[in-house]
């Protein structure tokens, strides 16, 4: 392996590690827009107790991936009384007919969009629209803002992947040909081809590897010592892999088809030139 190699190796380590830092950065917009949503729970005022018990029920099969409080029309009454500092008394308070009020947050994750939409049909059945507060202007923003990180999320992997990609290509094929020129120019024998070919297989290993291992090992280096949360999807680093494969493939087949342009090149001066001879001859 030369300094040409090693300049390349370091050139991919560097633009898969620049990949890797910008796609954390956009999945920590994505995820600052999920806790954005999980900011925003649904208030629901229920006035004909009959249906409490249905509604609840209701939402602990979504338990799991969300979490619920339950007060009585009574104690949302007290609760508001103490926060605004209300000139009110139990008795007073005890006089009115308040609905009873049910908080429903969700997680901070993607599965919670789906989650809150089932919520919402199942709330639907024993409550009228007016009755049920999703805060759905302000989720609504944030739903779109949250579609459009992802569609940049996919915009920027198909773009980097490309020139990525064009890079390792390109700088593969000028090393492998000054290479393969180079041992050409002093003819090689069968021992050099073969000794060539193995470099070139392990040039190849080591381009696959060892960017993509780095950045990856960095990566979750970092996770592990808690530098960073984990914020770039797992198979971005599958892609970088992919590029390599594929890049790696085309240079290879890029290379076969010059080496045997040259060769065929060589064959049919080698005839020219015997029948030079012959001419000379005859």
């Amino acid at each position: 392996m030369n300094k040409r190699f090693f300049l390349i190796l370091v050139l991919m380590t560097l633009l898969f590690g620049g990949w890797g830092f910008i796609a954390h950065e956009l999945g920590r917009q994505q995820r600052t827009t999920l806790e954005d949503l999980a900011e925003l729970p649904i208030y629901c005022y229920v006035s004909d107790t009959g249906n409490l018990e249905n509604i609840l029920e209701g939402i602990q099969r979504l338990e799991k991936d969300l979490s619920y409080s339950h007060e009585t029309g009574f104690q949302a009454g007290m609760d508001l009384v103490e926060s605004y500092g209300l000139p009110h008394t139990d008795s007073t308070i005890a006089g009115y007919e308040l609905p009873d009020v049910i908080t429903i947050s969700f997680p901070a994750s993607h599965a919670a969009i789906q989650t809150k939409a089932k919520v919402m049909s199942h709330l639907r059945i024993y409550l009228q629209d007016e009755d049920i507060d999703s805060q759905s202007s302000a989720y609504a923003k944030l739903i779109l803002r949250y579609s459009n990180q992802k569609d940049d999320f996919i915009y920027f992997t198909v773009f980097i992947s490309i020139l990525v990609l064009l890079v390792f290509v390109f700088g593969r094929q000028v090393l492998e040909l000054r290479n393969y020129i180079d041992k050409q120019s002093r003819r090689l024998s069968v021992v050099d081809v073969m000794r060539y070919r193995k470099k070139s297989n392990k040039r190849s290993f080591t381009m696959f590897v060892v960017p993509v291992g780095v950045t990856a090992a960095v990566y979750y280096l970092g996770v592990y010592l808690s530098f960073w949360e984990n914020l770039l999807i797992w198979w971005s680093f599958v892609v970088m892999a992919l590029i390599c494969v594929i890049g790696t493939i085309i240079s290879h087949l890029i290379m076969r088809s010059f080496v045997m342009d040259l060769q065929l090149s060589q064959e049919d001066s080698i005839q020219v030139v015997e029948r030079m001879d012959e001419e000379e001859h005859a």
